[in-house]
């Protein structure tokens, strides 16, 4: 028997992002990077959704708003040495990643809880231009899938 920690990035679509130690017994097949890639993908569509749509993940989860943001940052930034290693990280993509990321930063704080908040994804344009900067990385990503 063979045991060894993996750490999973998410548990399907918008799924939590955490990390999962987990008993291996026998072979097991890996991701590849570009599978990862698809699941970061999942993980950015989330932003990019409307509030209702988000509002209905985060009841389900049973998540507060700020988990949203949290997932990008602890999930998709982890990777993205790993996609430049595997070539599947263009300049474009990452510093659209990397804006995304300093959006949420600059809303972020004790000072800016109120936009954390349900009302806030359907009221603060915040919310609004972190979608927008979404679905650019979306098309981004799609684009690199895509390719060959």
């Amino acid at each position: 028997m063979r045991r060894e920690a993996i750490t999973a990035p998410s548990c399907g679509r918008w799924g939590r992002s955490s990390t999962v130690v987990a008993v291996i017994l026998g072979r097991v097949r890996e991701l590849t990077p570009r599978e990862l890639l698809g699941q970061v993908r999942d993980e950015v569509e989330l932003i990019a959704a409307g509030p209702a749509e988000q509002e209905r993940w985060l009841a389900e989860h049973r998540f507060p708003v700020d988990e949203i943001a949290l997932q990008f940052g602890d999930t998709v930034l982890h990777w993205l040495p790993l996609f430049t290693r595997e070539g599947l990280m263009t300049s474009r993509l990452e510093a659209a990643m990397h804006a995304l990321d300093d959006h949420f930063s600059s809303f972020s704080g004790p000072q800016n809880a109120a936009r954390w908040s349900e009302d806030a994804l359907y009221r603060d344009p915040a919310w609004e231009e972190a979608r927008r900067q979404a679905r650019t990385v979306l098309g981004l990503i799609d684009a690199v899938i895509a390719s060959p």
